[in-house]
């Protein structure tokens, strides 16, 4: 059998165009990212991961119009259409909307799909309607610096309703910098490895042995307690926390941290 050199065979696509974000061209540090997450087979794998999670969680808030502001080529934001969801999607970059918008058209799910930053996010986006839940999945938020959450905990709070819920998912940081493995299981037989840099960043790289493809992201990672502080800053506190997809009860052997906030009420 052939042994695959990763570094010279890997197709690690071409670089993602992200000149109009230096953080995002920071982040994104080989091409093969879209290639990897726009695998429809890696979807069916979600969805099967997943197992309706989001859906159940959102029904529970009465949360009906939802924001998807990381939604890369549309996963999350099609699988919510598709049952019945009124949904809206940003991505930061415009090769993941145009993506996006072919994955619509192959769906047949319409709805806004626009090419934002989060420091671009406002009302007047989708003409002044607010919403009932804005999500951030799969470990988006680690696309910034801490300034960067806190601007878009800011962000996500004029576009939701006074009674809307914005939804975070991440991996469990304090436990990969507290065991600090190297490599980490992937449901699609991928193959995931992680390189550390203290106090706060991790180097994941992603490769797809069967179609010898291969992404290196940089995340810049905001610890849980920081997570809570900005959401306090901002007029948010936390209603509820789940770990894997509700299959873990205990946050020390989870890999998944599912965040639900909600905003602040006003003081009488």
């Amino acid at each position: 059998m052939k042994t695959v050199d990763h570094n010279n065979e890997y197709d690690r696509g071409k670089s993602v165009s992200a000149s109009a974000s230096p953080e995002l061209e920071q982040f994104y540090l080989t091409g093969g990212a879209l290639k990897l997450w726009d695998d429809k087979d890696a979807w069916n794998t979600r969805a099967a991961v997943e197992d309706g999670f989001y859906v159940r969680l959102l029904q529970q808030e009465n949360a009906f119009k939802i924001l998807d502001v990381a939604a890369a080529s549309g996963y999350h934001a099609i699988e919510l259409a598709r049952v019945g969801f009124s949904v809206a999607a940003t991505d930061g970059l415009q090769q993941f909307v145009d993506a996006g918008l072919c994955n619509q058209r192959a769906a047949n799910t319409f709805f806004p799909f626009k090419q934002a930053l989060w420091s671009e996010l406002s009302p007047s986006l989708f003409q002044g309607e607010a919403f009932d839940a804005v999500l951030c999945l799969g470990g988006s938020l680690h696309h910034t610096h801490l300034q960067g959450v806190q601007e878009l905990f800011t962000k996500v709070k004029s576009l939701l309703k006074p009674e809307g819920i914005f939804v975070v998912e991440q991996r469990n940081y304090e436990r990969f910098f507290l065991e600090k493995p190297h490599e980490i299981p992937h449901p699609c037989g991928w193959r995931y490895r992680m390189d550390y840099e203290e106090p706060r960043t991790i180097f994941y790289t992603l490769t797809d042995p069967t179609r010898l493809i291969a992404a290196t992201c940089k995340c810049t990672v905001t610890f849980e307690h920081e997570l809570f502080g900005i959401a306090s800053e901002t007029g948010f506190r936390i209603k509820n926390i789940s770990y894997d997809y509700g299959r873990c009860s205990v946050k020390e052997e989870s890999s998944w941290i599912h965040y639900t906030f909600e905003i602040l009420p006003k003081e009488k």
